[in-house]
């Protein structure tokens, strides 16, 4: 379920690009921008995480890591990498790349999940059927075939961030300074959005808790029952697991 568009998930996404403009500012890249890469500390504090994938923007980069070499005298890369869902055409395409245009077309999906709780599409090929009208900047189609009930405001800064052209996705800085943010970004009782965010979050996190404590107890019955037909404890083992995911 998304947070939909209020002070909190402005607030939520204000400390993902806080985060990833700290990045970008130390002249890296992280590369593989994901909701599944956003984790929560015992204090409901933000962090990122997963950062495999990272590369500095340099050709004579210390930096050594997987993808070490795979860069050109343009500063750009050649890696195929990332998840499916996140990566910028660029990518999906095999063709050479900016890794920051491509955090900030990650950063575009991410945002879509955090207000909506649906991804916007499958990947960014011409293929899929809503990645399609992006490509073709057919944005009525893609908000009426869609279905979700979000501001123009917001559309504005999604168009943007997820723009074909990676010449035209904004920067970090540019990010702050949209109407949908800004308000936020400029809101004196930050400490007031915080502090909400935290108590959202540990509400979510008490009720997935609960669901996957109930889960693990109803596994437990029926794979120990005499009454039920026995099952290879493999299988046990494997729906156990299945509830992590919820």
């Amino acid at each position: 379920i998304g947070f939909g568009e209020n002070d909190i998930t402005k607030y939520l996404f204000l400390k993902i690009i806080d985060t990833v403009e700290y990045i970008h500012d130390n002249n890296f890249c992280h590369r593989d921008l994901k909701t599944e890469n956003i984790m929560i500390d015992e204090d409901f504090n933000i962090k990122l995480c997963d950062f495999g994938f990272a590369k500095q923007n340099q050709n004579n980069s210390p930096f050594v890591n997987l993808c070490e070499g795979d860069s050109n005298d343009s500063g750009l890369f050649s890696s195929f990498l990332g998840t499916k869902g996140y990566m910028s055409p660029e990518i999906v395409h095999m063709k050479n790349y900016y890794g920051t245009s491509n955090d900030i077309f990650s950063l575009g999906v991410m945002l879509f999940i955090l207000v909506t709780g649906l991804k916007p599409f499958v990947e960014a090929n011409p293929n899929d059927t809503f990645y399609c009208y992006i490509n073709q900047n057919n944005y009525e189609d893609f908000w009426k075939n869609r279905n979700v009930n979000v501001s123009d405001e917001f559309k504005i800064l999604f168009q943007l961030l997820i723009s074909a052209d990676y010449s035209t996705r904004p920067s970090i800085s540019e990010i702050k300074r949209s109407q949908w943010i800004s308000s936020v970004v400029k809101n004196e009782n930050l400490s007031k959005c915080e502090s909400e965010l935290k108590k959202e979050l540990e509400r979510r996190f008490s009720i997935v808790t609960r669901k996957k404590n109930l889960m693990k107890q109803s596994i437990m019955r029926n794979a120990f029952n005499p009454f039920m037909k026995k099952r290879p404890i493999f299988t046990v083992t494997k729906q156990f697991y299945a509830t992590k995911k919820i």
